[in-house]
Parts: C-alpha cells; structure tokens; sequence
C-alpha cells in the first residue's frame, strides 16, 4: 500500500441532496396524520397538557383569530358559517362539509426550547438525547414537509438572543423559518415580543403547499382519542377550525391499585434478561370527546372509560448491550419504564360498541365511533395495536391496545425486529415478554375475581334460578376474558402475537386457569363440555356457552394448556357420588355411545366405580348383569314373585332398546335365569312362599309360565331347563311333588300296562295339560312309558310274537334314546331256523342277526326271526335297527366271505361288496387287503378262476398276452368298481422290470413290451425310469449280430448325416414304443454334452469317422462354437483335459530347411497356444501347438497354456556404461513411437498404462546383452543368445530398456518385440512388426498422418533414424551372433530364427 502524507491527499465533503434525503424519508411514512403524530408525541416529551390544532382557511385569509377568548365554549351554540363550508356531493352525512384550508397551526404550552433543542431543529437525524423521551432519530420533525414547504417555528426560548423592550419588563423571544434553495435547506430567525399573558410556549405554522380540504374531523378525532390514551402529559387537545372550536379532547386518570403478582410468574425472560417487572398498576383513565353540531345532526359529548394495567419494568443492562444501543439509536437506554395494556371487561365502556355515553341525540353508533381504536376486538385483533407514544400499524394480535417505549423503524410505522441488530431485537423481545408476561398477569387477576364470585355465589343462599343466572354471567365474564386474551395472527409482522403468546404462556410454572363447572382450574384438570355427561357433577368441564361461543378460543390453546375431552379415566374418577334414575341413563347412554366408538377401550372399572340410588338404599353399577323385557319375559312369569337384585330396573330399561343394553355387556334376563334364581337354595330359603319343590301352587305357575314360553325357546335353552329341574321334586303328581324321571304322564287307551300302580302328573283344575306342556314335560324327563325293567320283570314269557308286539308297543309311547340302549343288551331275539328245525332256539341280541333278505340267505349269514313281512322302511325294523340289527356285514366279515372256499358264497359276496362299495363299505382301504387273495382273475395259461391279491392283478387286458393275471370283469361297471378296489390298470412297476429282465429277447417281444409299456410309464418314478435308462433291453443289430444296447446309449429315427450315422446306433421300433424308449432316455439325435463324450471315450474312432485331421478340426470348430451355449458341461470338459483328445500340430525341418507339420493327438497339458512368434520360432521344434487361431480360445479353456506361460526368461546381469547420447536418443524415439501405435494401430491392450510406463521408464546401456530362455513343457530345455534390446520391470527400479552397444547390429525388431512383450505381457507378430516399422521410419509415419518430433531429428544423427541407430556405440567385427541352446546336459549350437529386417523390408511395409 502506498503511503501519502495528509498534505498530499485531497479531501472535499460528501454531498447531499437534503430535499431528495427528505422526500425519500417521508416516502416511508404511511400513516395519515403522521404530521400532527410527530407534533403531539413532541409536546408530550416536552411536557405538555394542552395542544391545540388550527386549521385556517382561504376565506380567512389574513385575518387574526384570537383562540384563547374561549378555551373550551359552548361547542354546542358554536357553528361554522356555511360560506366556510363546501358540501361534498357524495356524502350527506357531516363528515361529508369540508373547507379548503391554507394553513394548519399545531400550539402547545409544554417547555419551551432550549438552545439544544434549537440546534437539534437544524440537524437531521439529531435525535433527542433523553433517555426518558419517545423521539431518537431526529427525523420526526421533518415530516411537516410533507405538506409545506417552509414551516415557522416560534417557542419562548432564546436561540438568538435579541432584547425587545415591551413595557417596564424585558422579554426574550425567537422565531424560526425554513427555505428551500434549489435542493438545499436554509433556516433564518429573528426574534418578536410576546405577550405576558400568552401562555402557549411553541407553536408550528405549516403554510400548506396547496390549498386542501380539511381533514374529516370524524376520523382525526377518532386518531386523537387513540394517541391521547398512552401520552404521559398530554391531557387536552383543541381542534379550531379558523376561530370556532369545533372538537376537543380531554383525558383524565385514577389510579386505583397495584395488583399482586400471580405465584408462578417468572417477572423476567431469563438470567440474562435485562428486565424486570417490580409491579402491576391498575389504573382507570375517562376520555371526553366534544364535536359541533355541524358535524352530527345534534351536538354530542362522549365519554368512555378505560382500564389500563401498567407494569413497571426496571432496566438493567450489562455494559455490551448499553454499549451497542448506544450506538445503535445515540442515547442510552432508560433506567426503567412502563409497559401498559387496555383491558376493556365485558361490561366496560370499552368493549360494547353502543355504550358509548352521549348527552344529546339519538346516533349512539356514530357517537360511538369516536372511540373505536379504543375499543375491544374479540373477532381477530386487527385493530387493536402497538403503542410508541402514537399508534403504530403493528397489531398486538390480542383484543387490547399495548404501549411501551419500543424501538420503531425509522418511519415509527414497525416495530424494528430485525434479527441482525441484535441490541434492537434483544430490546423489543424482551419487551414483548414483558407484555406477554402483563397480559398472563391481567388474565389471572380476571380468573380470581371470577373465582372469587364463584365461591360467594356457592357459600350463599341462592335459589336455583339465582345460581343459574350468576354461573351465566361468570361464564359470559370469563368467555370475555379468554376471547381477548386469544392469540391472533398479528400484521404486519406476525412475530409480535408469536413472541407475545410464547411469554404468555411461558411466562408462568403454572398451566393456565379456566372457568369450568365446578370453578376456576387448570386446563389440563378441565375437559370439553358434551352434553352426555351430565351425570359428572364433580368433573370440571367446560360449560355449554364457553364451549359453543368460544370454540375459536378453546382450539387455539397451545400444547400443556390444551382442554381434552372426557376420557373413560376421568369418568371412573368422578363416578364417586350415588346416581338418580336420570343421571344413570345419562350415564348408560354415553357409555353405550363409547363402546360404540371404541369397541376396544376397557370399560369394567366403570362398573366398579359407579353407584346408583335403588330405593332407599345404593347399589354398585357392577351388580347389574340382567335386563328384563317386559313384554317377553316380563308378560309370562308371575309379577308377585321374587326377582334378583342384579337386574336392572324397569325404568331404566324403558330408556333403551335390547341391542344397547346388550353393548354394555349386559344379558337379557331369560327364563333360564329365571328358574336359576328360583332353584337358588338361598332364594328358596329367603322366599320359602316361592320354594317350587315345597309348594305345589308356585310349582304350577312356574311350569304355566315355562309351558307358555316353551314354542320360543332355543334348543340349548330347552336343555339347560330340563338340567335345572330334572333333579327337583317340582312335578304336581297323584302321589305328590316328584322328580320329573319318576313321574308318569301315560296315555290310558294306548297302555298295555295300564294296570301297573305309577306316580301320573296331576294339575289343578286351573291348570290345563295341553300339548306345550306335554312338550315341556316330556322334554324335562317325565315319563311316557314303562321302563324295559319294570315290564320285563313281569312277562313270564316271551314268545317269538311278543318281540314284535313290544318292538310296536316301544314306536307307539317313542321310547327315549336312553331306553333304546339299555335294549340292546336284552337277548330277546332268534335266528330263522332251517325247514323242519323243532329244538328250541338260542337268543341273541339285536347286533348279531342280519334282516332276513336274500341276499344274507346267499352269504349264509345268521338273519332276525320275524313272524311278520319284512318291510326295511317301516317303523318297527327301524327301531330293531336301533337296537343293533346289522344291515350288512362288515368289512372284515365281507373280504373273508369274497376268499371263501365255496363258489357260490365267493362269487355271491365279490358281486355283493363291489356293488355296495360306494354306500357300505366307503372306509375300505386297499392297502388293509393287500396280502389276501379275494380277487377272482383269469391268465393265459388257465381258463378257470384263481384268486389273487390286489397286487397280483391288473385290469388292462393286453397284459394278459404277456403272462400276467387280469381280473374277471363280473360287475356292471367294472372299471369304476375295481378301481375303488385299488387294482390297477397296469401291473405295479417293479412286477414290470423283473418281467423285462426275464422275458425272451427278440426284436418282436421287445417292440411289443415297449408299446405296452408306453401306456404305463407315467406310474413309473425317477428311480424306476433310472432303472429302465441302464437296463440291456434295445435290441440292435451290428453285421447281422444281435447286441443289447440301454435307451441311452440309442437314437431315435434316422441319422441328419453319415458323420452321425457312424458314430452314434439309431433304432426305430414305431411311434408309441419310441415314445417308451424317450421317456427311458433316449433322444432323437445327439447332443453336444454326447458328442464330446464320444470324442473324450474313443479320440481315434472319432478322428477316424471326421475322415482325417481337417475334418476332425472342423468338428472341433463345431463343438466349440456349441459348447459356449451349452451348460453344465465341466465335468465332461474336465475328462477331456485328462485324455489325449486335442489335435496338435508340430514343424519339423529338414536339412534345406523345409517345413513338414506333423499332427497328433496329445492332452491338453503338452499342447502350447503361440502368442509369441519369436519365441515360438526359438523353440519350434519342441512345441505341439493349437493348428489355427480360431481355436486358441477352445483350447485354452480346456487346459492349453500359452507359450509365454510356459518360457521363463533370465537376464545376465549387464554391466551399465555411461552413454547418455544413446540412452536419450532411445528414450525419445520409444517415448515419442509407442503412444502413436498403442493410440492408432494395435487393438491389443496394454497391461501397463503409457503414462505409467512413461514416467518410470529408463533406457540404459551396455557392452553385451545375453537372455536364457527356458520351454517348461516336457523337458527343460534351455536357449541363450546375445541380443540388442531387452525390457525388465522391476518394482524398485521401475522400467528399464537395456541395449547393447556390441551388437553385431541394432535390431530394430529386437526392440519392438521387447517392448510388446513389456506392454502387452505376449508378441504378437503383426504387432511386433508394425511397430518396428513405425520405430524405423519416419517418412512412413508422415504419409501415414502422424506428426513426428522435429527435435529427435536434431538429436540424431544426420541421416535417417536406422542411420542413427547403426552408428550408436562403437562397432563390432565379426560374423553373425551365436546362439546357444541347452537340453538337459548337453549343449549343441544352432541357427537363431530371428531375421534381422532390412531397411528395404521396412519402407514397403503397408500398414498404415
């Protein structure tokens, strides 16, 4: 940086342009008075009580008014002459007379300027000092330009002192004007003699720009009675229009008390705040408001009277903030201040819009608009807003008008909440806290004024109309409270209402209070009103008003304060005091509407907990488990007897239908628990009136009315009767109350043994036995017969006719089922003897005869003796039935009779049991019967009938020809029959494959076994398909010779050529065999997997049948080409890389020098892929190569190595001489060569990349350069010979390119095999050639396009680059090199293949 003296530098001042600075500052003023703002905020600082504003017109024009005649006349004789007044067309109402004023005139009487305050009237931006005055930028002022252009100044102070003598006293004086010179401000004053009695101390006359009608007075009161509120010392302001008063102003205040903190309140934000609230004032201000009768019909004084909580908040800043606010705004923070709220309550002048007292007309709502800024906006808080002295255009987001010394944006439109002046933002939040805080304060006070109403109101003596009217105005008070103390959306800046209801609901430990119907509480302790809690007197809840009318309010309460709705806990909770008939089905229903709703919530502590009023007594909720229908239940049992107390009450259940009750859980009270109840021992010894097994009386009415309710029972309820009173003496009987199963109810005309003394029921007259009592009766065990003991006991004989008498007398009286089985054990019944058969006959029961059918006659089975005919369907033979009668025999009985020795029961008993297989016997199971003989079934070698077991036999006819037993078709439907018997339609595999190993083999009886079983092969499982695949049982003919060949080893059809036909057998035996033989494992023509088998299991028979060595290269080429899409194949290529199944090929010289190839079959192991053709020239005559390149893929992947694989290659370790020339001339034609040809002319790729390889490659130079190269496949043999170039690559010493400066000659193609074997790992003979051609000439690279170094030439020699090369190092005489060779011990010398390129030779090359 340079340094300058200041004498050297030159300085001029910044200019401005103060008009365009001054127009611009004005442009952000939006509001509009915000010229008499500015002037009524600076009387206040200056300590002001009066202002008055005078607007003058152009009709009085030079005239002098004298506006202190009168300070407050008669506004209601003072009138404006209508010359004055110009009447707009638009409006008729007052506010519609407007007059062009000239001149507005703001006076004020507070303290008159010092020299300060006239030093800071000229200085922008200048602002006030004081710590405890509103005004801080020094721009406030300045507004007055926006509607003049040279506003006068007058105060009683002395800026220029001049003396006036006026009298025998001296009084000072100073008048102040601006002017405007082009953009720049000028300002004169001189000074004038004043009055003594003059007592306005400033006064600002604002000549206006233009003439413009007067404001509307209407809203210019409205913008007084608003900013006069929050003044500290302004009380009165005056509006003259020229000398008529025509609206004034004036405020008055009491302080009433200061209010305690609520417990909880944190007074600041945190330990770092720098404010503190000490105390709450709570003040009460009256504002009058006087207007003409211009401008309302009639003259109007208003009054309202407003309540303002002040907190007063001491400042405490630490030294960085005081610092910064300093700098920020120049004056220092105050020591303490206000933060003040208007609280308008529900019956303050304030929040009624038509309360507004007024003393003359009839237009309260226009008269009230006066004070409409001041009143209470419960609907949204749009108009109530944030005070700084004057109103600002941010709203406070509440129902009530806020006022503190906020910091504004320079315009005093905002508040400055810009987070990037972090003193400002600190300042202004932390006030928001303290309004926040204030508001909580003033909410809380309201709550326990409304408590403390609540708890009068509880401990006197008021009727219930009383107390309904006070809870309603509390509710009306509170629901006031809340509405205005709920958060809004605040504009233009929505971060005040955040900020405000943060401290709000931060402000405090506590969670807020609410009204609710037991008194104020916390919300989390108050739940929603819904009117189906009624019966929760001591819940608190919401009332019904609240909940309706505020439900903007309630919605809006942030988490921790939020009112949740009645939960089943608090309900268990509350459930503490008895409940009447009402408050039990107000109860019933919202539990019912909750389970309905919440079918999963647990409701059984309700039980528990609720308790309702029965009579005189309580009753827990939890006894009740039954309701009773009166029109059901209720209409059958007797109304005079006993009931359970766990019944619900009449009147409750009236109040519910059947489904709802039942949702509680609770069951209809049927007659099952009816007689329940009745059969209790404790209700039978509580009730002994109502004992039904001790009265006779209450037994009858319990059986009427279970008799009348029996046709609309349920089956299980009928049941669960009869188990209640089967074991109680409960039936009315001739020999008294008995158990039901020792009473008798007999029909006398139908008896036989009606002579027999028995206990019969026996009602009363009232009483009638109809056909529903019979039914309930009989159902509950009462008799209807003679049980088979006591009438047995008394035949003394029985004959064969006394069974079918009694089986009949058994259906008339419908025995029950128990009777029925204690008959079976009864041996009552013979068997039908044989035609003259007198000895007397044994017994037996039911279970061992059969019916007497003929069939049973024809299986000699043992049938029922029945002297009557044998109807299956009739009564009687049902019920023997019943007792046991077998209809058929069983299944093990039916298989013994169907391998009986005699014919005729067989054949009888196999028609019988595959005719009823279906109906009688569906449990059959072959597998059972698989080791008995019972299936009749012919062969072929014998006509009559043998049995065999299931196993043994098939169905399929065609069988039979071969040997095996078919089953005798003797039933309707065979095929259905016999299957279900489990006989197969083919014989069981295994039966098969021992059958085809034995059977006679020709090529006839073999086609014949393969069509018969092509129809059976799908029985046949892999194992047995596996069998079938490597059994001996195709026959072939090979010269005439019968040979046995497995499915596998044959094809089907006819061969696609004669290669196939040779090398694989075909066989044809017809569709359907061939279709067995397919599914055996044969295929129609061989694959490639067969293929390679064949050629890996006879290499020679397949080169044989290929016709040679190129036809069995030219089947390798195929296989290759398959096996790349054929699959699992490793296992046979691996079989292949172990036998001598690959063609090789092999150069042998003779002595001139002629090649002869020799092919061979070799592994693949000694069989070499050339991708060295230097190295393969070396070692030709050791090497069996792959014959052509298109098979080098194929053979490598069989196990084939390549050549460079298989040569390990060893450098003699070179002596370095130092021959920069050379190494550099090297370097720079490899480095400059090698990424044209690796870019260009190669598609190999490299191993090692060129930028690798450049930076790490170094050519060096020595004297001889010898390589041993040894061929590792078969014997070791080892090759030595002298060379001009060679690569190695060494980690440590990177790449190296040694070169031999001995060399008989600088073999160009040395190098570039050297250099391939280096990149691409292997040589290539077109590659290696190319690039000896692009290492050798230049000229070539030229025509070819390449840009050759022109540097290298210099570096050169002068001819050409071979040139160069050949005159590298010095020169060695002598013959060719020798090359050397070593196998095993011996050495014998040789002749080197390698070929030294002419120059000629390199120039024709055409690769380019």
């Amino acid at each position: 940086m340079i340094q300058t003296s200041l004498a050297q530098r030159k300085i001029a001042l910044v200019k401005v342009d103060q008009r365009a600075l001054i127009d611009k500052m004005l442009a952000r003023y939006s509001g509009k008075f915000t010229v008499f703002r500015e002037l009524l905020q600076n009387a206040d600082d200056a300590g002001s009580d009066t202002v008055q504003i005078c607007f003058k017109s152009v009709a009085c024009q030079g005239e002098e008014h004298d506006t202190d005649a009168s300070p407050l006349p008669d506004i209601e004789s003072t009138n404006v002459r209508e010359p004055f007044l110009v009447k707009r067309s638009r409006c008729s109402c007052a506010d519609g007379y407007l007059s062009k004023v000239m001149q507005w005139t703001v006076r004020n009487n507070g303290r008159p300027f010092t020299n300060d305050d006239w030093d800071r009237l000229t200085r922008i931006a200048f602002g006030n000092q004081d710590s405890r005055t509103i005004g801080a930028f020094g721009v406030g002022f300045y507004s007055v330009f926006s509607v003049t252009e040279n506003p006068r100044v007058s105060s009683n102070g002395m800026v220029f002192l001049t003396f006036w003598c006026f009298g025998d006293k001296i009084i000072s004086g100073c008048k102040m004007s601006f002017e405007w010179d082009d953009s720049q401000l000028y300002f004169g004053s001189y000074t004038f003699p004043l009055k003594s009695t003059d007592r306005w101390t400033t006064m600002i006359e604002l000549p206006l720009r233009k003439t413009r009608p007067m404001p509307s007075l209407l809203d210019l009161m409205q913008f007084l009675a608003s900013s006069i509120t929050f003044m500290e010392h302004l009380t009165t302001v005056q509006i003259f229009f020229d000398s008529h008063l025509i609206g004034g102003i004036e405020k008055s205040s009491v302080k009433l008390q200061t209010i305690d903190l609520p417990k909880g309140l944190k007074k600041s934000n945190n330990k770092t705040s720098i404010m503190d609230v000490k105390e709450i004032r709570h003040d009460r201000i009256t504002i009058k408001a006087a207007t003409m009768h211009t401008v309302y019909k009639n003259a109007i004084t208003e009054m309202v009277e407003l309540s303002i909580f002040a907190a007063r908040v001491n400042i405490t800043p630490d030294k960085e903030f005081h610092d910064e606010l300093v700098r920020c705004m120049k004056k220092a923070p105050p020591p303490d201040l206000e933060y003040s709220l208007i609280y308008t309550g529900k019956d303050e002048d304030g929040y009624d819009q038509n309360s507004g007292r007024h003393s003359h007309g009839d237009q309260s709502h226009e008269a009230a608009s006066i004070f409409q800024g001041l009143r209470a906006d419960l609907n949204g808080a749009r108009h109530t807003r944030i005070f700084i002295g004057h109103s600002t255009t941010q709203t406070t987001g509440i129902a009530g008008h806020m006022a503190s010394r906020f910091i504004p944006t320079i315009e005093r439109e905002l508040i400055d909440l810009n987070e990037m002046n972090v003193a400002i933002y600190r300042w202004n939040s932390e006030l928001l806290y303290v309004g926040g805080l204030l508001s909580r304060a003033v909410y809380e006070w309201e709550l326990s004024s409304i408590q403390q109403s609540w708890e009068q109101g509880a401990a006197g003596n008021l009727d219930p109309r009383q107390s309904r009217e006070l809870r309603k105005q509390l509710n009306q008070g509170f629901l006031h409270v809340l509405q205005f103390f709920t958060f809004h959306h605040s504009t233009p800046s929505p971060q005040v209402s955040r900020l405000l209801k943060a401290a709000f609901y931060g402000c405090s430990s506590h969670p807020l209070t609410l009204l609710s119907s037991v008194g104020v509480r916390g919300a989390p302790d108050i739940r929603r009103f819904d009117p189906g809690f009624t019966f929760l007197k001591s819940l608190p809840m919401l009332s019904e008003y609240v909940a309706r009318d505020g439900e903007a309010a309630i919605a809006s309460l942030p988490g921790g304060h939020e009112i949740r709705s009645v939960e089943s806990s608090d309900v268990q909770r509350s459930l503490g005091e008895p409940l009447n008939g009402e408050e039990l089905v107000s109860f019933l229903q919202w539990w019912i509407k909750l389970q309905q709703e919440n079918p999963t919530w647990s409701t059984e502590n309700l039980l528990h907990s609720a308790i309702f009023a029965l009579g005189g007594g309580k009753l827990p909720l939890s006894s009740i488990k039954y309701f009773i229908d009166p029109k059901v239940l209720g209409a059958c049992i007797p109304p005079d007897g006993p009931l359970p107390e766990s019944l619900l009450p009449l009147e409750v259940y009236r109040k519910f239908s059947r489904g709802q009750l039942a949702s509680i859980h609770w069951q209809e009270f049927t007659v099952i628990h009816w007689l329940e109840y009745l059969a209790d021992p404790h209700a039978m010894s509580a009730y002994p009136r109502y004992d039904f097994t001790r009265s006779t009386d209450w037994a009858e009415q319990v059986l009427g009315a279970l008799s009348r309710l029996w046709p609309f029972l349920s089956v299980a309820m009928r049941r669960k009767s009869k188990e209640i009173l089967e074991d109680k003496c409960c039936i009315p009987t001739s020999q008294g109350l008995l158990r039901p199963d020792h009473s008798y109810l007999l029909a006398e005309n139908n008896n036989p043994f009606h002579k027999l003394e028995l206990a019969t029921v026996q009602f009363s007259s009232v009483l009638q036995t109809n056909q529903d009592m019979e039914s309930v009766l009989v159902f509950i065990g009462v008799r209807t017969h003679v049980p088979p003991e006591v009438f047995f006991d008394r035949i003394e004989d029985i004959r064969d006719g006394s069974v079918w008498i009694l089986i009949h007398y058994l259906i008339s009286v419908q025995i029950p089922s128990d009777d029925v089985d204690k008959l079976k054990s009864f041996r009552i019944f013979c068997e039908k003897a044989s035609v003259g058969h007198t000895e007397e006959r044994p017994r037996y029961c039911a279970n061992e005869l059969y019916p007497p059918m003929s069939i049973f006659h024809q299986l000699q089975l043992p049938v029922i003796n029945w002297d009557r005919e044998w109807l299956d369907d009739s009564g009687e033979a049902q019920l023997v039935y019943r007792l046991g009668l077998r209809r058929f025999p069983p299944l093990e009985e039916m298989i013994r009779l169907c391998s009986s020795s005699n014919a005729l029961v067989r054949r009888a008993a196999f028609l019988y049991f595959c005719e009823n297989l279906g109906s009688n016997y569906i449990d059959y199971n072959p597998d059972d019967f698989r080791r008995v003989a019972f299936i009749p079934v012919e062969n072929s070698s014998r006509e009559d009938v043998q049995l065999k077991t299931i196993d043994d036999v098939c169905l399929d006819t065609q069988w039979k020809a071969l040997g095996f037993s078919v089953v005798t078709l003797l039933t309707a439907d065979p095929d259905v029959t016999l299957r279900k018997l489990g006989i197969r339609q083919h014989p069981s595999p295994t039966i098969l494959l021992d059958g085809l190993r034995n059977t006679p083999r020709d090529k006839g009886m073999a086609s014949r076994w393969f069509e018969c079983l092509a129809d059976c092969i799908s029985s046949f499982g892999e194992d047995h398909r596996s069998t079938l695949s490597g059994m001996q049982i195709v026959p072939t003919s090979t010269s005439g010779v019968l040979q046995w060949m497995t499915p596998t080893q044959c094809y089907l059809g006819r061969p696609k050529d004669e290669f196939t036909r040779e090398l694989f057998t075909f066989v044809v035996f017809g569709t359907k065999a061939n279709d067995f033989l397919r599914a055996c494992g044969s295929k129609d023509e061989p694959s490639v997997k067969d293929l390679v088998e064949r050629l890996v299991n006879d290499p020679e028979r397949f080169r044989m049948v290929a016709k040679g060595n190129q036809g069995f290269l030219a089947k390798l080429r195929n296989l290759a080409t398959e096996i790349k899409h054929t699959p699992n194949l490793n296992d046979t290529l691996e079989k292949m890389a172990s036998k001598h199944t690959l063609l090789a090929v092999h150069h042998e010289y003779d002595n001139q020098g002629r090649v002869t190839e020799v092919y061979e079959l070799r592994k693949p192991e000694e069989i070499v892929i050339i991708d060295d053709t230097k190295d393969g020239e070396l070692f030709s005559e050791f090497i069996w190569a792959c014959p052509h390149e298109d098979l080098e893929s194929f053979y490598a992947s069989v196990g084939c190595r390549k050549l460079s694989m298989v040569i390990k290659e060893q450098y003699e370790n070179p002596t370095e001489i130092e021959d920069h020339e050379t190494s550099s001339a090297i370097k720079d034609l490899v480095l400059e060569r090698l990424p044209i040809f690796l870019e260009r002319c190669t598609d190999a790729r490299p191993k090692i990349p060129f930028n690798s390889f450049r930076d790490k490659f170094t050519v060096r130079v020595c004297d001889t350069l010898c390589i041993s190269k040894t061929f590792t496949v078969g014997k070791n043999t080892t090759k030595t010979q002298d060379v001009w170039a060679a690569t190695r690559r060494d980690t440590q010493a990177g790449i190296e390119l040694w070169v031999s400066r001995c060399h008989a000659q600088r073999d160009i193609y040395d190098l570039a095999i050297s250099l391939c074997r280096l990149v691409f790992g292997t040589v290539k003979g077109h590659d290696a050639l190319v690039l000896a051609a692009m290492l050798s000439d230049r000229e070539l690279l030229k025509r070819a396009g390449f840009h050759v170094n022109q540097d290298l030439k210099k570096r050169l020699c002068k001819g050409d680059e071979s040139s160069a090369l050949h005159n590298m190092g010095h020169s060695v005489k002598g013959g060719p090199v020798s090359c050397r060779e070593t196998v095993g011990p011996a050495k014998v010398a040789v002749r080197s293949p390698s070929q030294i390129m002419s120059q000629t030779f390199i120039s024709e090359l055409h690769v380019f």
